[in-house]
């Protein structure tokens, strides 16, 4: 029960610290260098997802294929801000790709282990 004090009522204090939420879901090295990898951040998660329909754009002249580049860089970074862009021209389709695939489950997994409580709690109705 709370307590009146000066005609307040004196109570719980509800309180989220999302900087603790902000964590690194894990680590990859490259070139003999560590990264972490951290939460997606809304904006990188649109333009993640709108990267692939500006990559099919047309265009094939260089200066379209440099913005090409630049932009997927540009994401990039916005996924793993740690890696110099750089670094990413160096990544083999090959790297890049097991990266890709190993940060994407990675970010699967935080999601359903982030919601799997509010479905049971829905499943349960």
């Amino acid at each position: 029960m709370s307590e009146q004090r000066n005609g307040k009522a004196k109570g719980k204090v509800n309180f989220l610290d999302l900087d603790a939420l902000n964590v690194s879901l894990g680590k990859f090295k490259v070139n003999g260098v560590e990264y972490d990898v951290m939460p997606l951040t809304l904006e990188g998660f649109i333009n993640l997802n709108a990267l692939p329909d500006e990559l099919d754009e047309e265009g094939e002249d260089d200066d379209v294929n440099a913005d090409k580049m630049d932009r997927a860089l540009d994401v990039f970074q916005q996924v793993l801000p740690e890696v110099p862009k750089d670094e990413w021209k160096k990544l083999t389709i090959s790297q890049l790709n097991s990266l890709m695939e190993w940060v994407n489950k990675l970010g699967n997994e935080e999601i359903s282990k982030n919601s799997t409580p509010r479905r049971r709690a829905a499943r349960s109705r």
